[in-house]
């Protein structure tokens, strides 16, 4: 399965992985908006992307071997700029959680 390959991988590596979950809840879109977008659509999962790169620019994976860190972001309201905060929520939720930044 899916998630077992992803386990393996992070037993054989010699570094830390980041996972990175972005998502919008329902009600946080217009309702034109709502009706386009499918949970799990094209931009979410490249606001995941990103948001994974600029957290493995931050941390030093190197300190972290054979594990994994989770960062799951849930925006509840868009009044523009929702990338910029969820990159520093997430920023700060790695601070809060004693991990070390560059």
């Amino acid at each position: 399965t899916r998630g077992s390959s992803a386990r393996n991988a992070v037993n054989k590596s010699t570094k830390g992985l980041v996972n990175c979950q972005y998502s919008m809840a329902v009600f946080s879109l217009s309702s034109g908006e709502r009706k386009r977008r499918p949970r799990g659509d094209r931009k979410t999962q490249e606001r995941s992307i990103q948001l994974r790169h600029a957290m493995e620019a931050i941390l030093n994976l190197e300190n972290f071997p054979r594990s994994q860190i989770d960062i799951f972001i849930e925006v509840l309201q868009v009044d523009g700029s929702d990338f910029c905060a969820a990159v520093n929520a997430a920023t700060l939720g790695l601070i809060d959680a004693g991990i070390p930044i560059k």
